[in-house]
């Protein structure tokens, strides 16, 4: 069974001091890179929606040290060609700021922030008013594992119905955020899940939290339905269904913490605040090492199921003793009520959340288990980070005196030191791989001091 890890970085001018839009000069930069290194390093970077985020991509693999190793190379050619610009990948979810965004005049993008908008084409420079306005400051870090059943026989079989449970089972990884503020305003600990997880999609079919399903044909019958939604939503505002089903074939409709990939064949996690590069891959491991558990499927007969749903808080509590417990061949998690509420906590409070903290850390546990030796100091940022009840948000927070409210000069005293602490840990993680794993010896940058 494969996995693959996507990170979402936003890009900012050092120089000028503010968000830029120089996604493509950079990408277009890194042919340079083909030289020394071939085709596959930079192809796995791509542009997003907007023109102020590069994202990076790893190649499918069992081994998460190679995941892993991907990712590293990739950030390390981006960050060299950034600097040509002046220009830092950053190290948090959202830009903590306002600026104005611009997106990529793509068509399925206008049509989903027409949709979600509800305005028939409204151009290519987000303005507040727009539904994507929001999504245009969240970079996340997605994790995708492998359906080995194919699509047309998913209905039939609980493979589907089980890891979309157990990535959905994962969500409240979001306490370890890395959002504290948006447009200036602090108002929960991952503002990314607040602004667009909850608020943009969270009374819609296509996002918001997940559900916990009890068979495959019950989780296909939500993409259907939100499929369907979808069509009803383009027809009112004036687009022709035919085209837009098109459209969806080839991008999807769902956008919620978790998805089935119908594209990939993928179950994906997309909920992760992207955060310093040692935490994004120490999120990827955690999620990655309790997937592991359906490693066998479909050849072994595995599932995962909701335990009974819970009527308190104090009785959530009891259920997560039971959460990651398997029983003959049935790994129980909590029922979608109860889930729930672990992620209002967890976005909310994050690790200062007795239930998000006791729910961690049954989850951490239940995934080392699953993880190889070489595999597990990979974990070592999550396990200190749940440990100390400390996420990067908290960090951030700190820094800034818990204000509710950030202003620029703040926020420029505080970027050096992020960036700091960014090139810190990457050299340190960097460093610590195992010699057959590391980049090229002809790679531009150094292996630097631990720190």
């Amino acid at each position: 069974m494969k996995f693959g890890l996507e990170s979402e970085k936003i890009i900012y001018d050092s120089k000028e001091k503010r968000i830029t839009n120089k996604a493509y000069q950079i990408i277009d930069a890194l042919s340079d890179y083909k030289i020394p290194y071939g085709d596959d390093p930079v192809e796995r970077v791509k542009n997003e929606f907007v023109l102020n985020m590069i994202e990076l991509v790893s190649n499918p693999s069992e081994s998460l040290m190679d995941v892993a190793r991907d990712y590293l190379f990739s950030y390390e050619i981006v960050r060299d060609a950034a600097t040509r610009h002046n220009v830092v990948l950053l190290p948090i979810a959202s830009f903590p700021l306002s600026f104005q965004p611009s997106m990529v005049t793509k068509w399925p993008y206008l049509v989903q922030n027409s949709i979600l908008s509800k305005v028939y084409e409204p151009g290519w420079d987000l303005k507040p008013e727009h539904a994507m306005f929001t999504a245009a400051n969240c970079s996340g870090v997605h994790i995708h594992c492998e359906m080995m059943t194919p699509i047309e026989f998913a209905p039939f079989h609980h493979e589907l119905m089980s890891k979309h449970n157990l990535a959905s089972a994962l969500t409240p990884l979001i306490a370890l955020s890395s959002s504290p503020y948006f447009q200036g305003e602090h108002e929960a600990k991952s503002m990314r899940v607040k602004k667009y997880f909850i608020e943009l999609y969270g009374n819609r079919l296509q996002g918001g939290f997940p559900e916990i399903y009890t068979n495959s044909l019950e989780t296909v019958r939500h993409y259907y339905d939100s499929y369907t939604d979808w069509l009803k939503q383009a027809k009112e505002i004036g687009y022709d269904p035919g085209n837009i089903a098109k459209m969806i074939k080839e991008t999807g409709a769902d956008w919620g913490m978790v998805r089935w990939n119908r594209k990939w064949n993928t179950v994906e996690i997309r909920c992760l605040d992207n955060d310093f590069v040692d935490m994004n891959i120490g999120k990827f491991v955690a999620a990655a090492g309790a997937l592991r558990f359906l490693a066998k499927l479909p050849a072994v007969d595995l599932q995962v199921l909701p335990l009974p749903k819970s009527d308190s808080v104090v009785e959530i509590r009891e259920k997560i003793v039971r959460a990651f417990e398997i029983d003959q061949n049935t790994l129980w998690v909590l029922h979608t009520k109860d889930l729930h509420e672990v992620l209002t906590q967890a976005a909310d409070q994050g690790l200062e959340s007795d239930l998000v903290y006791e729910y961690l850390k049954k989850l951490v546990h239940f995934s080392i288990r699953h993880l190889q030796n070489e595999e597990k100091w990979l974990l070592i940022p999550i396990i200190q980070a749940i440990k100390n009840r400390s996420s990067t948000s908290d960090w951030i927070l700190s820094k800034m005196g818990k204000a509710k409210k950030l202003n620029r000069e703040t926020w420029d005293k505080f970027f050096e030191e992020m960036i700091h602490e960014e090139n810190n840990r990457f050299q340190h993680v960097r460093a610590k791989l195992p010699t057959h794993l590391q980049p090229p010896v002809e790679h531009p940058f150094p292996q630097g001091e631990l720190f």
